[in-house]
């Protein structure tokens, strides 16, 4: 911090030295030039102002301006260096408002805290128990979450089912319906939020794939419901959110580390589905943030909780998955413009292994009461 502070002022030092130089230069230039009788005392006062007044008196008010500049900001750096050692530092960097992805997702680990909710609330709104919820007190974004937990009940049939129920299948209707209660982003936030919701996503967005999936994505593997990429649309995590969990998660217990962080089954775990512990991580390095009269891009908006990719019994209003990622969406892509957006290198992918994901743990065979007492 020291090192940053002493090259900032070292950077004004400097420039004060050369304005100092320059004005003895232009000073020594005007002596000379008042030596000259035949431009001394009788020159026009026009002539003397256009030749070396006014330059001098603008380099003495800068001369003046530089001292003050540099005596105010030396006195305020002795006082915050020696009283407030953050507050210099964040001045310093010039990037008081900005945190690292760490602590900005423990901070979203707690947030998302406060827009969950408990079995309890769901099913006293289930049963209609108003004495109860008037004792909740629950803000927008937790009766959201209770009305898409709600909803995922409906029909009883999950959301991946159900989408592929013909139309006028009576399970899939009330669960549309149901789906349709659940309150919008809009709804519960103002846009200046949703806004800064979507500029994390400024330097690209990621998704974590397990090996099939991302071969039916692209066609490699056929499976007549895989379209493109998304059914209807596919959740992504900011990058920098992203790489931060691979991290960790390479420290850690691999896929079960990040299937609990972004709030999903343990599918990608399961040694049964993924023998090789695999995971496709699919990139999108300028992704659209917000509508304007371009029609390329891939714009990214809100997760909503009605998208079939959305667990009803994980899914948290607010744009944060339960382990405190955040989250967004982007629109189902045809596999024919995904072709191209691939192609472009607007949508990237790679495989990585995860070796140190734990394998699961076998029962071990009950022994006699014989085996017991012989062991001991």
């Amino acid at each position: 911090m020291k090192k940053k502070l002493h090259c900032f002022f070292y950077k004004k030092m400097a420039d004060h030295e050369k304005l100092v130089k320059k004005t003895s230069e232009g000073k020594s230039s005007s002596e000379s030039s008042s030596q000259n009788k035949n431009d001394g005392y009788y020159q026009s006062i026009d002539n003397r102002r256009e030749s070396n007044q006014v330059p001098q008196l603008q380099r003495s008010a800068d001369l003046n301006s530089s001292n003050n500049e540099i005596t105010q900001l030396q006195s305020l750096a002795n006082n915050f260096i020696q009283f407030q050692p953050n507050i210099i530092q964040r001045i310093v960097n010039d990037n008081s408002s900005e945190i690292s992805t760490e602590e900005r997702l423990n901070q979203q680990e707690e947030q998302v805290k406060s827009n969950d909710v408990t079995e309890e609330q769901v099913d006293a709104y289930r049963r209609g128990d108003k004495k109860a919820i008037e004792g909740f007190s629950l803000n927008k974004a937790q009766l959201a979450t209770v009305k898409a937990r709600l909803a995922g009940t409906v029909g009883n049939i999950n959301n991946f089912d159900a989408h592929f129920l013909p139309d006028d299948d009576v399970r899939k209707i009330v669960r549309n319906e149901a789906k349709e209660k659940i309150p919008t982003p809009e709804d519960i936030f103002e846009p200046s939020e949703i806004e800064a919701h979507l500029q994390k996503f400024a330097n690209g967005a990621h998704a974590y794939f397990d090996l099939p999936t991302s071969h039916k994505i692209q066609g490699h593997i056929h499976d007549p419901r895989f379209k493109g990429w998304g059914i209807d649309a596919n959740f992504v995590a900011p990058v920098d959110e992203a790489n931060t969990l691979n991290d960790k998660a390479r420290k850690d217990k691999g896929i079960v580390t990040i299937e609990k962080a972004l709030g999903i089954g343990g599918w990608w775990s399961d040694i049964k589905n993924n023998p090789g512990k695999i995971l496709s991580r699919w990139y999108i390095p300028k992704p659209k943030l917000k509508l304007d009269n371009e029609t390329t891009g891939i714009l990214l908006s809100m997760v909503t909780g009605k998208e079939t990719g959305a667990d009803p019994k994980l899914w948290v209003a607010g744009g944060l998955t339960k382990g405190g990622f955040s989250e967004a969406k982007i629109d189902a892509i045809p596999r024919k413009d995904l072709a191209v957006l691939i192609s472009d290198g607007k949508i990237e992918n790679k495989i990585e292994k995860y070796p140190m994901t734990p394998d699961p743990v076998t029962p071990e065979p009950a022994s006699s009461d014989s085996e017991t007492k012989a062991e001991k």
